[in-house]
């Protein structure tokens, strides 16, 4: 069952500054942890003597964390609170840079797993959290919290080379370096958990093992997000490969492998005015999947232009990205059931990106080329442009 939605207008609530800024330091610890190691992968691979395959798993390990955590979060955050969750999201998070940056390939592969938990778990509770304290702000928010994700991992990127090289110091260094944002957000967001929030996530009615299943909007939106998920972590994992094959300088791969999350993190500022304004986001479904899909043709006709097409490619993951999230609190009528769909959609379509980004790199190796890789994307962007077209419609998921 659904029921009609109406657009939402209106701006951040000026008392609600400190918890917005909060929210926007939490999410700088919600990708550039992960993403960029990326650039790091080689000077791994030499330093402790793994192949090119062992070093792809630091890469798969987080995914993979997202996909098996993200169930257990929302019985974590009613059990002790969205405040209290997020806390100890974020000491997860420190916890797995200090054991990644300073252990063997045992401890390596650990730390990033402990990281992807903490990531996991954040990605699930902040959107219910906007739902809770803004619920008639998700798309600005939202929004906002993704732009602050990428425009992170889009400076840690390029960053993490120098780092490392600097007086060489190595891979540990830099990696451990994340270690300083996790260590503020710690400090600013503890005061929160006296505000705790338990009392008014109430537990769902039990329909079977979990209710959220259930409903067909439910599946759309989740669909949506697995199909953003793998065309965008594939892109994060593969596009330096694809530019390599290319004829790009290392370097200049390394640029725009920042530059791809850089992009990711713009659309926010032109999406939320227009989410705000209109009765349902099929449209808006419709274009990000478009830009996918042109940056990835212009990917195979014309890869001299890979600057320009890296950009559009990143506008329209990014704009997918918010759009998916920005479903989760449209499509719910309470936090408790935004948490149970933001559980649903992250636990399988990181599961999807997961297996899918493996999967397309074995593709690229049995035919020696990233061409039909990047023809495997488009048709993925046609099967999310479909889906957004039901996930988008101006309806909730009835309590």
């Amino acid at each position: 069952m659904t029921t009609r939605l109406k657009p939402q207008h209106s701006a951040v609530p000026s008392g609600r500054i400190f918890l917005f800024v909060c929210i926007m330091l939490i999410a700088m610890n919600l990708r550039a942890p992960f993403t960029a190691m990326a650039p790091l992968l080689e000077m791994i691979e030499k330093n402790l003597g793994l192949d090119t395959a062992a070093a792809g798993i630091i890469m798969a390990i987080p995914l993979f964390a997202f996909m098996i955590f993200s169930p257990f979060v929302p019985q974590l955050a009613r059990r002790f609170g969205l405040e209290l969750s997020l806390l100890y999201t974020i000491i997860l998070i420190a916890l797995g840079i200090i054991i990644r940056s300073y252990g063997n390939v045992t401890l390596l592969y650990v730390g990033t797993a402990i990281v992807g938990i903490g990531i996991a778990a954040g990605n699930v509770i902040l959107p219910s959290l906007i739902k809770l304290k803004f619920p008639s702000k998700i798309p600005l928010i939202t929004s906002s919290y993704v732009l602050m994700m990428g425009v992170t991992a889009a400076i840690y990127s390029p960053l993490v080379i120098p780092l490392a090289q600097f007086d060489n110091l190595g891979w540990r260094f830099a990696s451990g370096v994340f270690i300083i944002i996790p260590i503020i957000a710690i400090l600013l967001w503890a005061p929160q958990v006296r505000h705790r929030s338990r009392e008014k996530v109430q537990k769902p009615i039990q329909h079977g093992l979990s209710p959220i299943w259930r409903f067909r909007l439910a599946w759309q939106v989740t669909l949506f997000f697995g199909c953003n998920s793998l065309l965008f972590y594939a892109m994060i994992s593969w596009l330096p490969a694809i530019f390599n094959q290319v004829g790009l300088s290392p370097e200049k791969s390394a640029t725009l492998h920042g530059l791809l999350q850089l992009a990711s993190a713009i659309p926010g500022l032109i999406l939320v005015p227009i989410i705000n304004r209109t009765k349902d986001q099929r449209g808006i479904a419709i274009l990000v999947t478009s830009l996918n899909f042109i940056g990835l043709l212009g990917l195979i006709l014309l890869p001299a232009g890979a600057t320009f097409w890296t950009i559009i490619i990143g506008f329209g993951s990014g704009g997918g990205f918010i759009l998916a999230l920005s479903f989760i609190g449209l499509r719910t009528q309470s936090s408790d059931k935004a948490t149970s769909l933001s559980s649903m959609s992250q636990t399988l379509g990181y599961l999807t990106a997961g297996i899918g980004t493996l999967a397309l790199g074995a593709l690229a190796d049995f035919y020696d080329n990233w061409q039909p890789v990047l023809i495997v994307c488009m048709v993925l962007c046609v099967t999310q442009g479909t889906l957004g077209l039901f996930a988008g419609r101006a309806v909730q998921i009835k309590e």
